[in-house]
């Protein structure tokens, strides 16, 4: 099968890593895989460096009639038979490009929506064009299709996966733990994401203090994974190191920065939080959860249906220091329900998150696509 992946985010984050994961298994399971991203841009860059194939063209407007002409060429040349897209913004491309001709459009709905109107006539004509719609999560399908003209018989769940063979328990490592500022008989709290507001560093960092001022007796520690983010995370990390300094923290929070290590810090955590306000899904979840680590995170967005609303994790409410300072005291204090939390979560990650497992379930949708 002829496929393409096409992703014009010049970011990075998992609406990209997804694109990328598509790509690579379906070239990996024998098909004819191709992407189209957007010049210079981390996919591209990413895409230059494996044995994909990809094309980098600059599609700048949402309504372009030369890009999608472009684009209809490239796919009529490559007898491309399924186009993928990774944001619904794009169909004002590939809508156009691809009218009458017998391609199928799927695309993927990465982001939690909300707050919006999209049922006007021209997106309802554009959305048309497409014949699945793969969401995230069951509730974050259901927002999605508040804002957007789509059916619902239409639309089908497959989670963002991962390779579930990088990451394990058996990947602890007391080296790396001590590289991230724990010993062997410390407790290691970690979040793993870029420092940015909405990610809920600086709540954490409250809410450890006030763990630490209600529990001296536990030997807590905490370690925060990943570079601030681009053009306003400098003040941000500011902040967070003025909260630090607040709390004389110094000796028990550190900033790790970026690290590529991530399946080997993952398995050296004990407690693993996602204190994000909102998202959509959550990659560092699942490999979390993949690792073998117990999980605290927000109740919101997709994150409950990805912890089957509590059953494979703790979850507290956004924005709020008292409920995360408690979740996390339970669960430092009881290392049998930490280690059984963990051992259920890893068999429910294999299950349901594994990237091969969860690739054939797209086949079977695309090969059920009349």
């Amino acid at each position: 099968m002829n496929v393409l992946h096409f992703c014009m985010s010049q970011g990075w984050g998992g609406l990209e890593m997804a694109s990328f994961q598509w790509a690579r298994l379906f070239q990996e399971l024998g098909h004819n895989s191709h992407s189209i991203c957007y010049p210079d841009s981390p996919l591209a860059l990413k895409l230059r460096t494996s044995t994909l194939k990809s094309q980098e063209m600059a599609f700048k407007a949402y309504f372009s009639p030369v890009n999608s002409y472009r684009l209809r060429k490239y796919v009529v040349q490559n007898d491309i038979q399924v186009v993928f897209l990774q944001s619904l913004k794009d169909l004002w491309v590939v809508a156009p490009a691809l009218s009458g001709l017998n391609c199928k459009l799927v695309g993927f709905a990465q982001m939690w929506l909300s707050g919006i109107d999209k049922k006007d006539f021209l997106h309802t004509l554009i959305h048309k064009r497409m014949d699945l719609l793969i969401t995230l999560t069951p509730r974050q399908g259901a927002q999605v299709l508040k804002c957007i003209p789509f059916p619902a018989e239409k639309t089908r769940v497959i989670p963002n996966s991962i390779n579930t063979d990088r990451l394990s328990p058996r990947l602890r490592s007391d080296d790396v733990r001590k590289d991230l500022g724990a010993l062997a008989s410390d407790i290691l709290i970690g979040l793993v994401g870029r420092l940015d507001v909405q990610k809920g560093q600086l709540e954490l960092i409250e809410a450890f203090a006030l763990c630490k001022k209600t529990h001296p007796d536990l030997p807590l520690k905490l370690v925060l994974v990943g570079d601030p983010t681009e053009g306003s995370g400098e003040s941000y990390l500011q902040a967070l190191k003025n909260s630090i300094n607040k709390h004389n923290l110094n000796k028990d929070v550190k900033l790790a920065g970026f690290r590529n290590d991530i399946p080997a810090v993952m398995s050296a955590l004990d407690i693993f939080v996602l204190n994000s306000y909102q998202e959509a899904f959550g990659f560092v979840i699942v490999e979390a959860l993949a690792s073998g680590t117990a999980v605290v995170a927000t109740n919101s967005g997709g994150v409950p249906d990805i912890l089957h609303q509590g059953r494979y994790g703790k979850l507290v409410p956004p924005k709020e220091i008292a409920p995360l300072s408690q979740a996390l005291a339970e669960l430092a204090k009881n290392s049998e329900q930490r280690a059984i939390l963990a051992q259920q979560a890893r068999i429910y990650a294999l299950d349901e998150f594994d990237e091969r497992k969860n690739f054939k379930k797209l086949l079977t949708l695309i090969g059920d696509l009349k």
